[in-house]
């Protein structure tokens, strides 16, 4: 993995080794429960805990056989066995009891799931409290709005900056009700009866779940993979909006509009043949990401259609797309917080931009005060026409607004078009909101719950 769009720490969740510190954590919860439910002798119960206790068993378990056995479980659950043959053969034959390869993969990979989220949480958190406090500080910072990308009407960046919170609340909010609810222990047997447990199958995976830290399942979900395909959509929704953000920062670092710039260091967004250029470049890792994990969100999707009790290719796809759509997605968190940390807000180049294009930018005030006079469709369209007129002419729409309502005989008095062609109801209007939404999230009754 490019370690420059990956995050190096999970990708580490889900490397040979720790997936074999949650196979190793997996085992030794079921034995555990196993034994004191009587389902397999206390004897061997604490022997195979206390081997799945042992750290030092991870190097000495090799999984490379597993392209050949199909999986990683089969060589893993043979070795494991093995060792703990040398010390105890009675407490060996209780290795894996009752349990399946999938039960066993699965709930690894949930674990690395939950570990992850467990990452991205406070991470979120913090740059979810950057923005709000930039947002909050720049409330009435006015600035030309951008629709189409093309110059709208007034705004503030404090709104703009908002309104983007609004998203990454929304998907703290999901992402935490995953990590409480939507991560399910695997534990099923063969084909998902649980039939060796018997009538104690529910209070077996009930006490193997609580010792993992995951919920139980009513049922066993080998093909049923709508938890994995909720947290992984999640991860890409996640990405997304951290890459609309980036986004929006790239587009601000355009030398034409120049209001936003990532931090300066030796090294940085330069270039090989133009040494005057300042690139985007933790900005352009969270566009990067999202660019990709939209596709890995839909082969998780793909994957959901399986064979019967046991998929042939959709399941083991997981294993490649899941590490992928995590690592990515906190790669891209921590490449935009990298990217607000040392934030450049430019705040007169978005006054001038704005004061450049106020020539047209209260066109639609002037059509709604114009509207109850002509009606509305002939204001819009003299509007339009105006407004075309003062681009071509490099005039004002004010300029050609007051020649034209002369010619028209439609008479609006100097306070009424000093009205029309301010721009303090638009900044109020975003402060009002910006600091309604700020209020909200505060009192909980915001997108952040």
């Amino acid at each position: 993995m490019n370690s420059q769009f990956h995050s190096t720490e999970v990708a580490g969740l889900f490397a040979p080794a720790q997936q074999l510190a949650y196979m190793l954590e997996f085992e030794g919860a079921l034995a555990k429960v196993q034994g004191d439910l009587g389902l397999i002798p206390a004897a061997a119960s604490r022997a195979i805990v206390a081997a799945c206790s042992d750290r030092k068993l991870i190097a000495r378990i090799d999984l490379s056989p597993a392209a050949l056995a199909g999986n990683a479980a089969i060589p893993f659950v043979q070795q494991l066995t093995a060792l703990i043959a040398s010390v105890d053969t009675h407490a060996a034959a209780w290795v894996h009891h009752g349990s399946t390869s999938q039960d066993v993969i699965d709930t690894a990979i949930t674990l690395a799931m939950r570990d992850t989220l467990s990452r991205i949480s406070p991470d979120l958190r913090q740059l979810r409290e950057t923005v709000a406090a930039l947002a909050l500080a720049h409330a009435r910072t006015p600035m030309i709005a951008r629709t189409l990308l093309q110059q709208a009407t007034p705004t503030t960046f404090g709104y703009k900056l908002a309104a983007s919170l609004a998203g990454l609340d929304q998907l703290a909010t999901r992402l935490a009700q995953i990590s409480r609810s939507g991560l399910f222990l695997q534990l099923g047997g063969p084909v998902g009866t649980l039939a060796t447990a018997g009538a104690l199958a529910p209070e077996l995976v009930a006490g193997v779940a609580v010792r993992l830290g995951l919920r139980a399942a009513p049922i066993c979900w080998h093909t049923n993979r709508v938890s994995i395909v909720e947290c992984g959509s999640a991860l890409a929704a996640l990405t997304g909006q951290l890459a609309k953000i980036a986004r929006d920062v790239i587009l601000g670092m355009q030398t034409e509009v120049g209001e936003l710039a990532e931090s300066a260091a030796p090294g940085k967004g330069g270039s090989t043949a133009m040494p005057h250029k300042h690139n985007p470049v933790d900005a352009v890792v969270a566009a990067a990401a999202a660019t990709v994990t939209p596709q890995l969100a839909a082969a998780l999707l793909a994957s959901m259609v399986q064979e019967h009790e046991r998929a042939a290719g959709a399941w083991h796809a997981e294993w490649v797309v899941l590490p992928q759509l995590c690592s990515l997605t906190h790669g891209a968190l921590l490449a935009v917080t990298n990217t607000f940390r040392g934030l450049r807000i430019d705040t007169e180049r978005m006054q001038a931009n704005l004061t450049c294009a106020l020539r047209t930018a209260c066109a639609t005030a002037l059509a709604e005060t114009l509207g109850p006079t002509v009606g509305r469709d002939v204001a819009h369209d003299l509007v339009h026409s105006w407004s075309q007129t003062a681009l071509n002419g490099n005039r004002t729409l004010r300029e050609v607004a007051v020649q034209e309502l002369a010619t028209a005989n439609v008479n609006l008095g100097r306070e009424q078009l000093d009205e029309v062609f301010s721009i303090d109801r638009d900044i109020a209007a975003a402060e009002a909101r910006t600091l309604d939404y700020l209020t909200q999230r505060k009192e909980g009754a915001s997108f952040d719950g």
